[in-house]
């Protein structure tokens, strides 16, 4: 039988572990489904050529992408191949329009 204490610290625990987001395979984390968003917004000003928005597009994504840590990093590169060598390529609007990961 378990003691009051053994009974509210496992009770504690139980719901801590329901408040933690879900590390199940094939579901993203915020961080990672932001960056992969911000990647798509990206993708679609640049294909209706307003360059305002693809600079401002891309600093979000980069500073998304720098804000993530290597796993989330490897998540976003698992839904959009390519973004890793995109990144550190370092390619942006000012220094001469770079096409996002699977543009044509």
């Amino acid at each position: 039988m378990l003691t009051r204490r053994a009974f509210l610290l496992s009770l504690t625990l139980a719901s801590l572990g329901s408040a933690l987001p879900s590390t199940e395979e094939g579901e993203p984390g915020i961080k990672v489904r932001q960056a992969v968003e911000a990647i798509d917004r990206y993708q679609k000003w640049v294909s209706r050529g307003d360059y305002d928005r693809v600079q401002r597009s891309w600093l979000e994504v980069s500073k998304l992408w720098q804000s993530l840590d290597y796993v989330e990093q490897q998540a976003v590169e698992k839904q959009r191949p390519g973004t890793r060598k995109w990144m550190e390529s370092g390619e942006d609007y000012e220094g001469g329009l770079s096409d996002p990961p699977d543009y044509p």
